[in-house]
């Protein structure tokens, strides 16, 4: 009892000095205790690489004075220019940490954790500064300012050095004029790849010593901003300057999670909304430095050209499939967004020269995924089609637009696209929610609804008056069902079926079930697996209790993940036989290295591996040159990839046999095309006005990953 006493006035002491110092050392400005009359203000550390005086410092000072200014002392905000606190990757890493509280870094530094952050480097891919600006203050900025979130960081804007211009020794006004010239550049595939692709010769050197490499001759020219080639006396040993502004060093700022989360809703906002004030004064203020550093370069004897409008469209056309090739890096929600931004702007006399094709397919959840075969397969065959003169005299554009697998959104982004006067048609995505909606829409709005990819029944057979506006080259769950159970029961008598629960999945299970009564057979029951669920102990227990010998997936890839992971993880190594929902994102990346996992077969309608050789190989050639990668090494789904080509090519052999791309003529067109000789097979004919599903159940096989993730066949007698 005594030493209780003792101790109890300890305790309250120490719970006073707790008391006392935790909001001194955690500080919130909503949870400051007055002393005096006036909270200690909090203070944030501000860190970035650049000059104090520099355009970039300028812009992080006078954020410090208006955050003071504007918050009656009790939130002040200590700017360290120059990297005091470190290079920028520590910055980055000490910002993720909560030692550092603000972050200002170039994009280049930041693409490492989250590629996206290239999007500013795309060479000539924009027309202007002004367009850049607002695509980085539009939607697909605010795309790439959200990924931040996943490193722990709040993406707040947009700030920059400047425009990147080129130097050289010689002067420079076409492509042509890079050939064969050593050019000093970031160690970025993106940067290597747009010189290569000019004819020169790209050599990776850190940026402190591109002056003494171009003195010395070891390179022969560079690109940079203004500022930065001023700064590093690179004017000093090059005689000639390019204004080219064609790319942007952008610089990100962003928050820590963990400090910002410290934070009121008041600071919080008043942070967010002053940083995002201060973006066009920054940029201002970069313009303004410029023209005194261009008067200081000219003065030291460079000479100096700008780029004609002409110069660059000649640029632009030899780097254009630089975007392509990236885009599975940067993201196809991204890029999309920004094609559709563009798009929008031009004239609409401009937008009347093509015949559009609307797509609208999952772009966010998984960017290298099936939205981006479909994309690529429909893009591909328009570069062929348009190279052969168009259709009707004009060429077929593409306007793609990212529903997130999202019904709701797939409506509206339908809607949209059938809004647009020039559209003819529109492409489906991989899922089956949004493609029955889709296909509903089709019919009331009377516009041709392409499916390169979702499977489910409704689709094609959502109407009792025929099939209407709808053509699939794809898969049909109603023969899919019987092809995937023959194979489950090839494996093992005892099937359990693992199905979505979602229109998809339960559109699949009656046909299956025809099936299994036509073998004498009967699956050992039914799982049905919730899109997002991570939970799957009930599963594996319900399957444990079944005594099955093999499995039949339907699900999309994440749950198709967890499947994997949680089977392994139990030591339950059942044969697996899957729907190809799995192959439309990244399963195989987030499953290879799970210990123990059983990898499926899963359904497939084409590989490079087998048909026509003659037509394969011209198929793959033009692939390479557009996309840059070899589709045989690709991990995107060839059968999205070929459905859509082949989708495309039929769409514009329609709207010729027909001399109009009115809608109404050019379903009746589709349907009447007697044989087309396609990348999947010789289609004889494709569709009739009974039938709009040009595949059929003969079309379908197995396949597996390989050891680097490529998609291909079972090879006679694998049972894998």
């Amino acid at each position: 009892m005594r030493r209780t006493l003792i101790l109890l006035p300890l305790v309250a002491a120490l719970a006073f000095v707790g008391w006392v110092w935790w909001p001194l050392l955690h500080p919130s400005p909503e949870a400051v205790p007055e002393a005096g009359g006036k909270a200690p203000p909090v203070v944030l550390r501000f860190g970035h690489n650049m000059p104090a005086e520099s355009a970039l410092g300028l812009a992080a000072a006078k954020f410090a004075q208006e955050i003071e200014a504007g918050g009656e002392g009790r939130l002040r905000v200590e700017v360290l220019p120059g990297g005091r606190v470190g290079n920028d990757l520590e910055m980055i890493e000490r910002t993720v940490n909560g030692e550092l509280d603000i972050l200002l870094v170039p994009t280049a530094k930041m693409s490492v954790p989250i590629p996206a952050m290239q999007y500013p480097d795309l060479p000539f891919h924009f027309a202007s500064p002004e367009e850049l600006f607002r695509l980085l203050d539009g939607p697909p900025g605010e795309l790439i300012l959200a990924k931040l979130h996943a490193i722990g960081l709040v993406g707040v804007t947009f700030w920059g050095n400047g425009f990147k211009q080129f130097t050289a020794n010689r002067p420079i006004h076409a492509p042509e004029d890079f050939a064969g010239l050593k050019v000093r550049v970031m160690k970025s595939r993106l940067i290597m790849d747009q010189f290569a692709s000019l004819g020169a010769v790209p050599i990776p050197i850190e940026f402190r010593e591109t002056r003494q490499a171009l003195a010395d001759g070891v390179v022969e020219a560079q690109e940079n901003p203004l500022a930065a080639i001023a700064a590093m006396g690179i004017h000093e040993v090059q005689s000639h300057l390019t204004l080219s502004d064609h790319a942007y060093l952008a610089y990100v700022l962003a928050f820590s999670e963990k400090s910002f989360a410290r934070l009121g809703d008041a600071a919080q906002s008043r942070l967010l909304a002053t940083a995002r004030e201060l973006t066009p004064w920054q940029r201002q203020e970069t313009a303004r430095q410029e023209e005194r550093i261009l008067d200081r370069i000219e003065a030291a004897g460079v000479l100096v050209n700008r780029l004609s409008e002409a110069e660059r469209a000649k640029f632009a056309e030899r780097l254009r499939h630089l975007p392509l090739q990236f885009e599975a890096v940067i993201g196809s929600d991204i890029l999309s967004k920004g094609e559709e931004m563009r798009r929008a702007r031009r004239p609409s006399s401009a937008r009347q020269e093509e015949i559009l094709v609307g797509l609208d397919a999952d772009f966010s959840q998984f960017p290298g995924g099936a939205g981006l075969a479909i994309k690529r397969g429909a893009l591909l065959a328009m570069e062929e089609i348009n190279a052969n003169g168009g259709v009707l005299g004009k060429r077929l554009g593409l306007l793609a637009l990212d529903d997130m697998s999202i019904p709701s959104r797939g409506e509206a982004n339908f809607r949209r696209l059938a809004g647009e006067d020039s559209l003819v048609a529109i492409l489906g995505g991989s899922t089956s929610t949004v493609a029955i909606v889709q296909s509903e829409m089709a019919d009331e709005l009377r516009v041709p609804f392409l499916v390169p990819w979702a499977a489910a029944c409704g689709i094609v057979e959502h109407t009792d008056h025929g099939p209407g506006f709808v053509f699939r080259l794809s898969a049909n769950d109603r023969l899919v069902a019987p092809f995937l159970v023959d194979a489950a029961l090839a494996r093992g008598s005892r099937v359990a079926l693992v199905l979505e629960n979602t229109s998809w999945g339960r559109g699949i299970l009656s046909p299956m079930q025809e099936r299994f009564q036509e073998r004498g057979s009967a699956p050992v029951g039914v799982t049905w697996i919730n899109r997002g669920e991570t939970d799957f102990s009930r599963h594996r227990e319900w399957l444990q209790t079944s005594l099955a010998e093999v499995a039949i997936l339907v699900l999309s890839v994440n749950e198709g993940v967890e499947w994997v992971g949680a089977m392994a993880a139990a030591r339950i190594g059942l044969p697996l036989v899957s729907h190809w929902g799995i192959t439309s994102g990244d399963f195989f990346e987030r499953t290879a290295n799970i210990p123990g996992r059983v990898a499926p077969v899963f359904l497939q309608t084409f590989s490079l591996t087998r048909g026509e050789p003659v037509r394969l190989l011209a198929f793959q050639q033009s692939y390479i040159a557009l996309f840059g990668d070899h589709p045989l090494e690709s991990t995107l789904s060839p059968s999205g990839l070929a459905q859509a080509y082949d989708l495309v090519h039929l769409l514009a052999r329609a709207i010729r046999d027909a001399g109009t791309t009115e809608r109404e003529t050019v379903r009746r067109s589709l349907e009447r095309i007697d044989r087309h000789a396609g990348l999947i097979k010789e289609y004889a004919p494709p569709f009739s006005s009974e039938r709009h599903d040009a595949l059929d159940g003969s079309d379908y096989f197995l396949a597996r990953h390989d050891a680097s993730g490529h998609i291909v066949p079972l090879a006679p007698g694998d049972r894998q």
